[in-house]
């Protein structure tokens, strides 16, 4: 009887307990949503957020700078005279000189435009630059060149220039131009007057 006296007030604690257990399980249900899947219950998944990637702007490279081209250096003195090879017409009008300089640091320029009967004349001259500058260094040209080059003496205007003999004068060098011209002449101030070393008729 007693084992009964106190075996009633237990099991009315236990299920006091229990009730209250029960109710704040289904109390807090509604805060626990849950997920039915394959017979068994699951927390519901926090769904994690996208983020929508924002676009960036590809920046604009930077406008390269146009390397300068360098430009000659003319020397002090230097011979003019240009003996002409030949002269053609270009395939968009212009003039294509090919002639022979005092010097393999020498260059073709413009001396003058004269008008002719036939058309256009032109007349060239040799630039001698100066040396160890730029179109005018060592490395530009190959060990069969004598070293500081030295500008030849003008041949005489009645005696071409001999491009293939043992020690050739000069350098053969070429200019072409955007303008036409019917006839270019060698210019050779180094000659005296008519200050002229030969002409070529443009072939087309």
């Amino acid at each position: 009887m007693k084992k009964y006296k106190i075996f009633v007030p237990l099991m009315v604690i236990f299920l006091f307990l229990s009730a209250a257990m029960v109710e704040v399980v289904y109390e807090n249900m509604v805060y626990m949503p849950l997920v039915f899947k394959d017979g068994y219950y699951y927390d519901t998944p926090t769904p994690t957020a996208t983020l929508t990637p924002t676009a960036t702007k590809t920046p604009k490279p930077p406008t390269p700078t146009p390397t300068a081209t360098p430009t000659y250096i003319v020397a002090e003195g230097g011979n003019s005279c240009v003996y002409i090879w030949d002269a053609v017409r270009t395939v968009d009008g212009g003039t294509r000189v090919i002639s022979q300089a005092p010097s393999v640091c020498s260059y073709l320029t413009i001396h003058s435009w004269q008008d002719h009967p036939l058309g256009n004349l032109l007349i060239v001259k040799a630039e001698r630059i100066k040396t160890d500058t730029y179109g005018c260094e060592e490395d530009d040209f190959g060990p069969l060149v004598k070293w500081p080059p030295i500008d030849g003496v003008c041949p005489p205007p009645e005696i071409p220039p001999d491009p293939f003999s043992e020690d050739p004068w000069g350098d053969i060098e070429t200019l072409t131009l955007e303008r036409s011209a019917a006839i270019v002449c060698g210019y050779c101030e180094e000659c005296g007057v008519p200050f002229t070393l030969n002409c070529k008729e443009v072939r087309r």
